[in-house]
């Protein structure tokens, strides 16, 4: 499959921001908005941050990412205590565990000697760092659901849909977006839930909505192409999107299915 013109947003010159949910430094789209290339929080100029010392906190916690200071990371995310218990701290600080969970469980290595013994704390490791993530997420969504009878908001909305995605539940997800496209207004986030779903679902239609989102500059566009690619087989045109966007910008979410992919290649080439 030829991916170039998707590809081609690799080479938009883009702005940054700070997410306001994690802390991460992400690029922004041609219009000074987007999507959090580590956690897929919405951000514009109307998002306000908010919660000050929680997202110090948050973001303090990329330092440790940035040095591989993984153990050290856990330790942080153990004792952060946020000020606020509200569904984007819980929806970050899930996040965080999604990425050590992913990297315990990628840090695999079958060719070690002997009984493998490191494999298998890894293994144990990844599952326990998977039911936390699992439980920050499940509690972000109950509380934005709440937050959400309270006072309507299409953020909230927004938060119920990813979160249910990344949670595998694709049932909840699509009520969510059939929600969304009932009462929100913000024609990006529908568009970036809408391709999400469909890239996930491997419908076809989802090329149509990631070439309209890439030529805006949304660089997550080209992860879900990665997905789509993947669970259509094309596991060599995944290989090269994937391998291209991290060159380009730090997401671990790539990363971590570059290396499943590249993992199955070489399975399947033995």
């Amino acid at each position: 499959m030829d991916c170039s013109k998707y590809l081609a947003a690799l080479d938009l010159k883009a702005d940054y921001a700070e997410c306001p949910y994690c802390g991460a430094t992400f690029p922004l789209g041609k219009n000074g908005s987007g999507f959090c290339s580590f956690c897929e929080g919405f951000y514009d100029e109307s998002v306000e941050a908010g919660r000050e010392d929680d997202l110090a906190q948050m973001a303090g916690l990329h330092s440790f990412i940035k040095k591989s200071a993984l153990s050290e990371l856990e330790k942080a995310l153990a004792s952060l205590q946020p000020k606020t218990l509200d569904p984007f701290t819980l929806f970050a600080k899930g996040s965080f565990y999604r990425y050590l969970s992913n990297y315990r469980y990628y840090d695999l290595d079958y060719n070690r000697q002997g009984f493998m013994e490191e494999n298998s704390s890894n293994i144990y490791e990844s599952l326990d760092l998977t039911a936390k993530y699992k439980e920050f997420f499940y509690k972000a969504i109950k509380v934005s659901k709440e937050k959400y009878s309270a006072s309507p908001n299409e953020i909230l909305q927004y938060m119920q849909f990813i979160t249910n995605l990344k949670l595998k539940r694709r049932f909840q997800a699509g009520l969510a977006l059939r929600e969304m496209k009932t009462s929100a207004k913000n024609r990006e986030l529908l568009d970036y839930s809408e391709m999400a779903y469909l890239a996930e679902s491997a419908d076809g239609n989802a090329l149509e909505m990631i070439g309209r989102l890439s030529e805006a500059g949304n660089l997550n566009s080209l992860y879900y192409l990665g997905e789509y690619l993947v669970l259509k087989k094309l596991f060599k045109d995944a290989e090269h999107v994937l391998q291209a966007l991290i060159d380009k910008v730090e997401m671990h979410e790539a990363a971590y299915l570059l290396h499943r992919v590249r993992t199955f290649i070489d399975e399947t080439s033995l």
